[in-house]
């Protein structure tokens, strides 16, 4: 897609060609469809407006912006992995500190995905708790926008800590990237990025 210079409003929705979906998780309308019309000669409407009170995937997607904002919900497969970070509770982040990521400046943030697991141990005594976490780096230059986020994890046993190391080759199980840059020449904004996930290849 082609981001917006302005955000949309009463007075230019009609000027943008396409569909428009907005969708809200409270409130007596759950999801709202308009799309624009061609213009014809029997056309009695200009645009369809719809709505409905039954839950839909609309995909709806604004990155980092979603603590506190109930403008969709984490439907299976359509929901980003920075949306899902904003909504975990700040008392699970932890600020690690300033690291340069590809020439940019940034704050490194571990963020606990998962209440640590405990996993029983054959050799030791006692039990090594394992904690699912997000490694962020959030710009400090471009409004504190996350640039890339890792899936990671973290080791606990015996009242010390060990960080994951990923062994050389391999790919984390998931990675999200996005690059930056101003609406209107004031706003920061993701203009592009991507989101992947891996898995162990099954054997044959």
């Amino acid at each position: 897609f082609v981001a917006l210079e302005k955000p949309l409003t009463t007075a230019t929705l009609d000027s943008r060609e396409g569909q428009k979906t907005c969708g809200r998780s409270t409130g007596d309308i759950v999801w709202a469809d308009y799309t624009a019309m061609p213009p014809g000669k029997r056309q009695q409407y200009p645009s369809l407006y719809s709505t409905n009170r039954s839950p839909k995937p609309v995909g709806l997607f604004v990155p980092f912006l979603e603590m506190n904002r109930k403008w969709s919900r984490p439907f299976a497969g359509g929901w980003p992995v920075v949306n899902a970070i904003a909504e975990i509770d700040p008392s699970k982040w932890r600020m690690i500190g300033p690291e340069t990521l590809d020439g940019a400046r940034t704050v490194k943030v571990e963020v606990e995905a998962a209440p640590p697991g405990q996993l029983p141990l054959k050799r030791h005594e006692g039990k090594l708790a394992v904690t699912n976490l997000w490694v962020c780096w959030f710009s400090l230059d471009q409004g504190f926008l996350p640039l890339k986020i890792v899936k990671s994890l973290r080791y606990h046993f015996g009242g010390r800590e060990y960080p994951y190391e990923l062994p050389p080759g391999a790919n984390p199980m998931a990675v999200y990237e996005s690059t930056v840059g101003q609406v209107a020449g004031k706003t920061w904004f993701p203009i592009s990025g991507s989101q992947k996930t891996y898995g162990v290849t099954p054997k044959r």
